[in-house]
């Protein structure tokens, strides 16, 4: 897992339950280099809000080209322009 924004080393690891609202979670495939959103709240309700952020990378595939395996979660933060009602 790669951490992007306000995450500083040495605090507690990031859980669904305790992401920002203006952070996003995107999912890279090392296979193809294809990257995608990852909706945050479909996760909280699959999963759990203390569900580990690390815990997805296992968890996931490519829409791409399939792939399962070492597939990365990044945490990124929306463009300060964004639309999010803040």
């Amino acid at each position: 897992m790669r951490t992007y924004g306000e995450h500083p080393a040495g605090t507690a690891e990031p859980r669904l339950g305790t992401l920002r609202r203006w952070q996003i979670l995107r999912a890279c495939c090392p296979a193809c280099g294809h990257r995608g959103v990852l909706d945050v709240g479909a996760l909280r309700r699959r999963w759990g809000a203390a569900t580990p952020v690390q815990r997805l990378e296992a968890r996931l595939r490519c829409r791409n080209c399939g792939n399962a395996s070492g597939n990365l979660v990044e945490i990124g933060c929306h463009p300060r322009n964004s639309d999010l009602g803040l």
